[in-house]
């Protein structure tokens, strides 16, 4: 017997989808100070984009990045736009991210 799913792939990206206008990213993928702090004790540029990224997506949509999931390009710049105003924080977020923006 075939399952049935409760969502089409429509309605499922409309609610658990990374959102791509300004004004949701600034709402739901803000980092406070402690969060970056947290971010910048992780190893290497690469790491500490990706720390943001799953720590940005656990808040929302609740879970983070599976394996055949893409790094949604419009968050990647966010945290890097807006890592900006903090020194090292936003060398490093930049220069992390410019490869994956390329993608």
């Amino acid at each position: 017997m075939a399952r049935r799913g409760l969502l089409n792939d429509a309605d499922r990206n409309r609610l658990f989808g990374v959102p791509d206008d300004d004004a949701s990213l600034i709402r739901f993928y803000s980092v406070s100070d402690d969060d970056r702090d947290f971010i910048l004790s992780k190893r290497g540029a690469r790491n500490q984009l990706g720390m943001a990224v799953q720590l940005s997506l656990l808040r929302y949509p609740g879970f983070g990045l599976r394996l055949e999931d893409e790094v949604p390009a419009a968050l990647i710049q966010f945290l890097a736009r807006r890592s900006a105003r903090h020194g090292r924080f936003s060398r490093i977020m930049l220069a992390a991210a410019r490869p994956v923006a390329s993608i």
